[in-house]
């Protein structure tokens, strides 16, 4: 297996880390050739391997389960092994730029990335029925010597960093940040600019674009029902988005939108820290912005998205993405400097969404 190959793989993610992602792809692994699985593994095992440098290990990082408000407990040997998982789940970009900048690795990374290392176990496994043979990626142990370790922990964390590497830690340890209200999601050094990733569970989004077809609830940003969320008279919902918006237009969007307004200071300016685009497919255009905390709604033409191919799709939920923060920004009666990026955003989208015609404003 090649690295873009492998990279390809793991964009397949979406920059996700949950259970679902990592299933599709384990079978698509255990789908194809043994040589597939075991190239899989070589290729992680060596990115992982790539990651494990004092630089990283002495840089402050939560686990997404850990209380913020405290200082980040000390990286053990399977914390930090959970991390670097975490950093090859985020993608091949921000991969490379914790390599180039490891000030990058400080911060919130979901520990549950592990899940990571079992692909390849797991893929092997369901080709052959028989126990994974070999040492688990980025480890020198047997899957069993790994998970025996863990469970000696009540934590589920294993054994800490070896002593003879604590001293250079310490010594190679920055300076923590001053306590001047500090957001997580965005730490900003002088005037190099944000410098510090939230990689939560959906990987280094500060907006997650998301595709709704009905009025319930989708999990993770919208509390309940609301009336506001309404297909508007004479519409249906449909019953799915397309694949090519759910594994490559969505991911694409949400990660757009998020460097846009990373690189101007984030979501700072508005009364929240994430932001979720919900977008409703149903049988007429309706982008009159639905705001709830957290979360903003437009109705989308199935017909329209039908027709998109998969590059107009990117440009197209793009589009939509900058418009819903747009609106936001406007609704909030905020000034965000990311405004002229995104409006040049929406209007590269204008050929395939009828913003002027749809939207009061």
């Amino acid at each position: 297996m090649t690295e873009d190959e492998f990279w390809d793989r793991v964009a397949t993610l979406g920059g996700r880390v949950v259970e679902d992602g990592f299933d599709r792809l384990t079978a698509g692994l255990a789908a194809g050739p043994m040589v597939t699985v075991l190239g899989f593994a070589d290729r992680l095992d060596e990115a992982l391997r790539r990651l494990d440098l004092l630089a990283l290990a002495a840089q402050h990082v939560w686990d997404t389960e850990d209380d913020l408000l405290d200082d980040p407990p000390p990286l053990d040997r399977d914390g930090f092994l959970d991390a670097r998982a975490a950093v090859i789940c985020a993608g091949r970009d921000i991969y490379e730029r914790v390599l180039t900048d490891p000030s990058a690795f400080g911060g919130i990374w979901d520990f549950s990335a592990e899940m990571l290392l079992y692909v390849p176990v797991e893929a092997y496994e369901a080709k052959t029925g028989k126990p994974w043979p070999y040492v688990l990626p980025g480890t020198d142990e047997t899957v069993a010597e790994v998970e025996a370790h863990r469970a000696d922990r009540p934590d589920g964390h294993g054994p800490v960093v070896a002593e003879e590497l604590a001293e250079e830690v310490t010594e190679a340890a920055p300076e923590p940040a001053p306590d001047n209200g500090w957001d997580p999601a965005v730490r900003t050094d002088g005037a190099d600019g944000p410098v510090r990733l939230d990689v939560r569970r959906h990987a280094f989004w500060l907006v997650e674009v998301a595709g709704a077809h009905d009025l319930e609830p989708v999990e993770g940003f919208l509390a309940e029902p609301a009336p506001a969320f309404g297909i508007p008279a004479g519409a249906e919902a449909t019953e799915e988005w397309p694949e090519v918006c759910v594994a490559e237009a969505f991911p694409a969007a949400s990660a757009r939108i998020t460097e846009v307004l990373r690189a101007h200071g984030g979501l700072a300016p508005l009364p929240l820290r994430r932001m979720s685009v919900v977008l409703v497919l149903s049988g007429v255009w309706d982008l009159t912005l639905r705001l709830r905390p957290y979360s903003g709604a437009v109705h989308v033409a199935s017909d329209a998205v039908a027709r998109w191919s998969a590059e107009e799709a990117v440009r197209a939920v793009t589009g939509i993405a900058a418009h819903v923060m747009l609106e936001a920004i406007q609704d909030y009666r905020v000034d965000h400097p990311a405004a002229e990026q995104l409006v040049e955003l929406r209007y590269a989208a204008s050929a395939l969404v009828p913003f002027s015609s749809s939207s009061p404003r």
